[in-house]
């Protein structure tokens, strides 16, 4: 588990970003829809498939993000 406190309002994604370097990358993280794009700054992470625009996701989608 992973803590970190700004001072005011910040996003919990904006929050990483400030802070990434010191999640080792051999460390799994399991983030939620908020941390869509996080993949681009730490490659050892899962997130959620987002369904666009009323369509619905395709079955194999769907097995990989539960």
């Amino acid at each position: 588990m992973s803590v970190d406190f700004s001072g005011g309002k910040k996003h919990d994604f904006t929050l990483f970003k400030a802070t990434h370097k010191i999640v080792s990358e051999s460390t799994l993280i399991l983030a939620d829809r908020g941390y869509q794009g996080i993949a681009e700054f730490h490659k050892n992470t899962l997130t959620p498939i987002k369904k666009f625009n009323n369509k619905e996701l395709v079955l194999q989608k769907k097995a990989t993000t539960k």
